[in-house]
């Protein structure tokens, strides 16, 4: 999403070849990886590698991946935005932004209201390259800590939610959404509850910013998202994913 300030973001679509720009700045210093004082002070993600042309090559095999996932996910929206019953959905440009759910300004995101922005939306990093059918799924009802803590919108349970588990847990974002919806597993399987993915925020027509939500009817998984600053509906979850 354009416009949020003080967040970091990343188009999806363009994350290889900025690797391969990366791997040639690299390999200019490569040889002062036999340092510890420099080995030892790279990010998280490469050290865990043998080397940076290592780490290098394993997001390069990662990406491609979730580029063939959004595309997927591309189909997947077309069709959302068809159930419901917006016109010619195939039309509608859609951007899609890495964005830490911690770095989102929500509040701001609660009053930008902008119809140019329709179809962009927002993923979870922590959820590249996860195996959505293994992971362990938490379904969470927030009711008592939302009147406890006095939240009176999505925007205040969102903020509530990102900073109350994101660190024991990853957030679900769209990518997810999509899974739920297809796969419709058990666990989600109660009648008339509406389940949140807070790792995401989607644009609507309108140029809103929503929550996705899925709600099992009986017979299949609906899909439905939430106004930024709606209320939190009736018989509502909060899905969450084991670290």
């Amino acid at each position: 999403m354009e416009n949020v300030p003080t967040k970091s973001e990343i188009n999806c679509l363009d994350v290889v070849s900025q690797l391969r720009k990366l791997n040639t700045l690299f390999s200019e210093y490569s040889v002062a990886l036999s340092s510890p004082d420099i080995r030892d002070n790279l990010p998280a993600g490469i050290k865990r590698a043998q080397s940076v042309e290592t780490a290098i090559l394993e997001l390069e095999a990662l990406f491609p991946i979730e580029a063939e996932r959004m595309e997927s996910l591309k189909s997947f929206l077309v069709e959302t935005w068809k159930e419901w019953k917006t016109v010619k959905p195939e039309t509608i440009v859609q951007k899609a932004s890495l964005v830490v759910p911690k770095s989102l300004n929500i509040e701001f995101l609660k009053r930008d209201i902008d119809k140019t922005k329709f179809g962009e939306y927002t993923l979870n990093p922590e959820c590249l390259g996860l195996d959505f059918d293994d992971v362990k799924i938490k379904v969470l009802d927030i009711e008592k800590e939302i009147k406890d803590n006095n939240l009176r919108n999505l925007a205040q349970i969102f903020d509530y939610v990102i900073k109350t588990y994101s660190d024991k847990y990853i957030i679900p974002d769209l990518s997810f959404w999509q899974w739920m919806i297809q796969k419709a597993p058990a666990v989600f399987k109660d009648v008339d509850y509406s389940h949140f993915c807070f790792g995401s925020i989607l644009r609507h027509s309108g140029g809103e910013a929503f929550v996705p939500s899925m709600v099992w009817n009986g017979s299949k998984c609906l899909r439905g998202a939430a106004l930024l600053g709606g209320g939190w509906p009736s018989h509502s979850r909060v899905i969450l994913l084991e670290r």
